[in-house]
């Protein structure tokens, strides 16, 4: 079996390095790991090639965002005859059976789309964005959130959408379905991919027992001016998506609910307006890179 690792690093060496780190605690000799650069100011491939040996890079001149950005990966995968792509996040750090477990989902369900559960530094279970399903078969997106306790803690099940932090692919269904849609640039197109595939009849699976620890929200941290170019995505990207695959009465749902958090909203009111404008422009299905993470850090 032969899986490629892919992670991307934007101006965060250090939690890219942590992760490295931790993926040899998998003890897995044969792991091929990928590490894409999506334009960092001060990138130094030297340094993560100490850590892993025979890390393969690729380095981007510009930040492409979140599914372009691992598609120089996909790519190599294809070429090489992969059997999987397993995408993570770079503020992550992976245990024992993270891997393995997705491994024995993939190999119990068959194709599908499997994600891992993510945990906070204290070893509680993080909130996740997961939507239930529903239909005779399981077939249609709900649009309803599952709640901690629905959401399995050691088994494998099915579930609308996965959050892609640490996500397996098989690559058999990047042949056939292609990849994750690159016009998102940042923020829920893996959920619009596990949207479209289960339309042609490829399911999800959340894998309780697969693992990781995820600090989130680093960059964002890091650099406060950056709040404002990612609730414009969250928003835009949100209504864009459901417009594309909700119900006219769940889109002006999630609409009322927009507005009466946006006006109750403690948020500094720079902030809200670029939510205002996400929302605005994803229900015109604005879509690309429309507001550069790169320009907001040079603000500060």
């Amino acid at each position: 079996m032969k899986i490629l690792v892919s992670i991307l690093n934007w101006n965060s060496e250090g939690k890219t390095a942590s992760l490295l780190k931790s993926l040899y605690i998998l003890k897995d000799d044969k792991l091929k790991v990928c590490l894409t650069d999506n334009a960092s100011k001060d990138f130094n491939p030297s340094q993560f090639q100490s850590i892993w040996n025979n890390i393969i890079i690729f380095e981007n001149t510009e930040n492409l965002g979140y599914a372009h950005g691992h598609l120089k990966a996909v790519n190599y995968a294809l070429a090489q005859n992969y059997d999987a792509i397993w995408l993570l996040n770079n503020d992550l750090t992976v245990l024992p059976d993270t891997l393995a477990e997705l491994l024995k989902a993939w190999s119990q369900k068959g194709a599908g789309l499997f994600g891992s559960a993510s945990l906070d530094i204290n070893g509680q279970a993080n909130k996740e964005v997961i939507w239930k399903l529903k239909g005779i078969k399981d077939e249609l997106c709900s649009f309803e959130e599952m709640n901690l306790g629905e959401l399995s803690k050691e088994g494998t099940q099915k579930v609308a959408n996965l959050v892609g932090y640490s996500l397996l692919i098989p690559l058999s269904i990047i042949k056939e379905h292609g990849f994750i849609d690159t016009s998102f640039f940042l923020y829920f197109e893996e959920t619009d991919y596990c949207l479209r595939l289960l339309k042609k009849g490829i399911h999800s699976y959340w894998v309780g027992s697969s693992k990781v620890i995820h600090e989130g929200k680093g960059s964002s941290n890091k650099h406060p001016q950056l709040k404002k170019v990612l609730a414009y995505y969250t928003y835009r990207n949100m209504f864009r998506l459901i417009k594309t695959h909700a119900s006219k009465v769940i889109l002006l749902h999630y609409l009322k609910d927009f507005l009466v958090q946006y006006f109750r909203n403690s948020e500094h009111y720079e902030v809200r307006k670029f939510q205002f404008k996400g929302v605005k422009h994803g229900l015109m299905g604005k879509s690309g890179k429309v507001l550069s993470p790169e320009a907001y850090i040079d603000q500060e």
